[in-house]
Formats: C-alpha cells, sequence, structure tokens
C-alpha cells in the first residue's frame, strides 16, 4: 500500500471507477480503497462512512451533467440522453438515484436548471414541474431496465422462450427485445414522450 495522500475528488473518482467496473452495489470503502491502493481506514480522513462516499459519487455524476451542454441549453432531449449514458454506464446508480435523489443536491442542480429554463421560455411552473418530471422518471426507469437486461441477458423472457405458443405476438417479436436493442427502445420512448408532452403544452390549459 502506498502513503494515503489522496483529495476526496479522487475518492470520488475511484468510487466511480468501480460503480463502472462491478456495478453501483460494488461500491464500498474496501473496493475504493483497493483502487486508490490504500487501506479502508485511510478513507474516512476524507470520508466520514459508506453513504456519504456513495452520496460524492452520485453528486459527481449529477453535476458533470449540470456542466453538460445539454443543460446550458435547456435541451430535455440532450440531457435525457446524456444522463442515459452516465447512468447505464455505472450499473445500479438509476435505482439509487430514484430513491435519494431529494437528498443529492447535484441531481437538484440540474432539476433546479431545466425548470428555471422551461420557465424563461414562457411555460408555467406546472407544465415546466410535468415535463421535467416526466422525462426524469422516464431515463431512470429504462436505465433500470438497461440494467436489468444486461444483468440477466440469457433469463430475459424465459417464459415466451419456454412457452411460444402461449406469446405468440412476443415469440414473433423477439428479436426486437434483444440486448442490442435496448439503446433504440431508449430513443423511441424518450422521442415518444417528448411529442406528446409538447402536443400537450402546446394547448391552451383548461381552468379548473
Amino acid at each position: 500500500m502506498r502513503p494515503a495522500t489522496f483529495t476526496r475528488e479522487q475518492v470520488t473518482d475511484a468510487a466511480l471507477a468501480v460503480a463502472r467496473g462491478k456495478g453501483w452495489r460494488s461500491v464500498t470503502m474496501r473496493a475504493t480503497a483497493d483502487v486508490l491502493g490504500v487501506t479502508p481506514m485511510a478513507l474516512y480522513r476524507v470520508v466520514t462512512t459508506a453513504d456519504d462516499l456513495r452520496r460524492d459519487a452520485a453528486n459527481a455524476v449529477g453535476r458533470r451533467l449540470r456542466a453538460s451542454d445539454a443543460v446550458a441549453a435547456a435541451d430535455l432531449s440532450g440531457w435525457a440522453a446524456a444522463a442515459y449514458r452516465e447512468l447505464t454506464s455505472h450499473p445500479g446508480l438509476a435505482a439509487w438515484v430514484l430513491e435519494t435523489w431529494t437528498e443529492l443536491d447535484g441531481w437538484l442542480e440540474v432539476v433546479d436548471v431545466l425548470l428555471g429554463a422551461a420557465s424563461g421560455r414562457g411555460a408555467s411552473d406546472l407544465d415546466a414541474v410535468e415535463a421535467v418530471n416526466a422525462v426524469f422518471t422516464f431515463v431512470l426507469m429504462r436505465a433500470q431496465v438497461a440494467d436489468s437486461i444486461r444483468r440477466l441477458p440469457d433469463r430475459t423472457l424465459a417464459p415466451v422462450r419456454a412457452e411460444p405458443d402461449r406469446f405468440p405476438n412476443i415469440a414473433r417479436n423477439l428479436d426486437q427485445f434483444r440486448v442490442a436493442r435496448v439503446e433504440h427502445h431508449f430513443e423511441v420512448g424518450l422521442a415518444t414522450l417528448l411529442r406528446g408532452l409538447g402536443h400537450r403544452h402546446g394547448r391552451p390549459r383548461r381552468r379548473r
């Protein structure tokens, strides 16, 4: 082991390296320390708990998205694509963010900027919240689907493969459910969602 000379940012980068290689569930003090070549106890000089470590790592991803050109341009489509790439490159992070994002200032900064941009274009607060919430939720859920399929590719649609006559329409389209099509399904779903939001928010809202 080398001397424990490292910054909090280096610890965060090491935690993200663990997530990219082994998945979010593997982000522990020990695994992160192994990347840095130090003892787990050495990490406590800069992070108090494993939860702090994961929070720092998740916030780093959020702030990377906050600094992206898509967020600067208030481009929901571009942001969604960038967020999906980040989340799926750190398998398991999407599920964790879904549970904890209200406590992650790095992700709250992104939401705040997108809401402000929508309002700046003349959207009502309600319309802005609906649009950002819909896209944010879609990205998190599709990233979790991608994580699940990549974890268990051989078991995907196993009941259909075992009894194709019972599910004739799905069986006929099995190739469309292949892992390689996951990215395509994300793109189609996002485009459909954004068209729907544009159509809805392009009409005068009825008074309630």
